[in-house]
Parts: structure tokens; C-alpha cells; sequence
């Protein structure tokens, strides 16, 4: 992957989640109908939910490709990426997707500490299908203070819940800032 002409570079920051994959892919499906070419159609979150819902099914009987194409770089160390991944993600919140723990709770034994917004980890994980986002849990692949993702080939992704499709290129993440929050 290094040796590429990277096309994408980004330089963006994001507060929560950025995810690459079969779930930026339902998003990005989501925003084109709805927000683009029917903006109307999106006026309430009841419609909203539908939507995802709708394209979220489409998703699980007709998978999105595995990500082959993706390599991951956790604190200047190369993470293998489970085969059959179809998405990956990148966390600083515990969960995402309305309410989805994607990271969940990690043994002891897993050498996995637990997610916690002010520790100044990012959390890695992956998943294989569309259903495991919302009734599995996903493969912990690391928590570290920067993260490398480079792509070979256009990919849905998405920051924040914003989707688009990205261009062959790579992007580096880690902490900038923190911002005050109210949990409860």
C-alpha cells in the first residue's frame, strides 16, 4: 500500500465515528435518495428510520464486497483486518448507529481496556454483514492515538454519519481535542 499514488488525502476532523464499508454504503444510499433527489421525503425521523431500514435489508440479502482493498495502521503498527470484513470502523464514542455498542464490553483477558471518551483512545473494529452492526458484536481490532486507513479502490465511507464515496487514498486520525459533553 505504500508505494501507491494516493489520490484522497483527507484533513478533516470528526467527533465520533468514522466508518468504512457496508454501513457508509446504506448511508450514502440513504442520502442520495432521500436528501438529494427527494429531499421532502426525509422531513421526519420516523422516514428517516424507514429508509435505513429499507436499504438496511437490501444490504443484508445482497452484501456488500468484503474490503480486501483496506489496510489498517494503529499507532504506526499494521492491524490485520479479519477476512470477510465488510465494514470497518473507527470509534471515539462508545456507540454509534443509534445506540449500537459496537465495542461492547471487553473481558479482562482480552487485553482490551473498556471504551471511555476521555481516555485518548481511538477504538478499531470490524464487522462481516450488515446484521452483526445491530445483533452481533463486532471484532475488537485495537485502541490506540492515531489511526491509518489506505484504500486501493473507491470505497463508501463515512465521518459523523455523512457519507461519500471515497476515491483510492488513505487518511490518518487521532486525537486533536477534547470537547465537553454531557452523558446521562
Amino acid at each position: 500500500f505504500d508505494t501507491l499514488d494516493y489520490k484522497y488525502e483527507s484533513q478533516t476532523t470528526f467527533l465520533h465515528t468514522s466508518t468504512f464499508g457496508c454501513d457508509a454504503a446504506v448511508a450514502l444510499q440513504v442520502t442520495k435518495i432521500l436528501r438529494k433527489e427527494n429531499p421532502e421525503s426525509s422531513s421526519s425521523r420516523f422516514s428517516n428510520v424507514i429508509s435505513y431500514l429499507t436499504h438496511g435489508a437490501i444490504e443484508a440479502v445482497s452484501p456488500s464486497p468484503v474490503l480486501e482493498h483496506i489496510a489498517l495502521e494503529c499507532d504506526g503498527k499494521t492491524v490485520p483486518i479479519p477476512r470477510g470484513t465488510r465494514s470497518l470502523k473507527i470509534l471515539n464514542i462508545r456507540s454509534g448507529q443509534g445506540g449500537v455498542d459496537f465495542w461492547g464490553t471487553p473481558k479482562e483477558s482480552s487485553g482490551y481496556d473498556a471504551a471511555d471518551l476521555g481516555d485518548g483512545l481511538l477504538e478499531c473494529c470490524s464487522t462481516s454483514h450488515i446484521l452483526a452492526d445491530r445483533f452481533l458484536s463486532a471484532d475488537r481490532l485495537s485502541q490506540c492515538s492515531q489511526v491509518t486507513v489506505r484504500w486501493t479502490e473507491p470505497v463508501p465511507m463515512q465521518v459523523d454519519g455523512e457519507a461519500w464515496l471515497a476515491p483510492p487514498g488513505r487518511i490518518r486520525i487521532e486525537h486533536l481535542q477534547k470537547v465537553p459533553i454531557i452523558i446521562g
